[in-house]
């Protein structure tokens, strides 16, 4: 689908939708309705592919070919640990300490972050370190 409607079109689609994501499981936790949080899962499902293929084109592009592969490998890796190894902890301070709405406004923010970051890549010199900043934004989600 990416390839025939564009990248960055998908990704300025799906991002807006991971925000919706996250309020709508948080809804239906809160007031226990499973209609809600299928609708917040298969909204995951959609929207984490999408957005995930369009990185790794992204990063493809980016990458010489000598360190794609590993680069692409270091790249999804440091973001997986440090999102994704410290996502539960993050939610267990932010309801704990702060307030219990925070775990939805943490993956809003994320998702306001990497919906604004996509307006900079709109060329393909772009630089890695911009690459870098925005896949760590999209793994919060992955």
């Amino acid at each position: 689908m990416a390839e025939r409607v564009g990248y960055l079109k998908v990704l300025k689609i799906n991002i807006p939708l991971i925000g919706m994501m996250g309020v709508s499981l948080f809804i239906g936790a809160s007031i226990q309705s499973h209609s809600t949080i299928i609708f917040g899962l298969v909204l995951y499902v959609f929207d984490n592919s999408a957005v995930s293929a369009c990185i790794f084109q992204y990063m493809f592009d980016i990458l010489p070919a000598e360190v794609r592969c590993t680069g692409c490998s270091f790249i999804y890796s440091i973001a997986a640990a440090i999102f994704g190894g410290t996502a539960l902890i993050v939610a267990v301070l932010f309801v704990d300490k702060v307030l219990i709405l925070m775990p939805v406004i943490y993956v809003l923010m994320f998702a306001i972050l990497a919906y604004v970051s996509v307006f900079h890549i709109h060329d393909k010199n772009i630089k890695l370190k911009k690459l870098f900043i925005l896949y760590w934004l999209f793994s919060g989600y992955g």
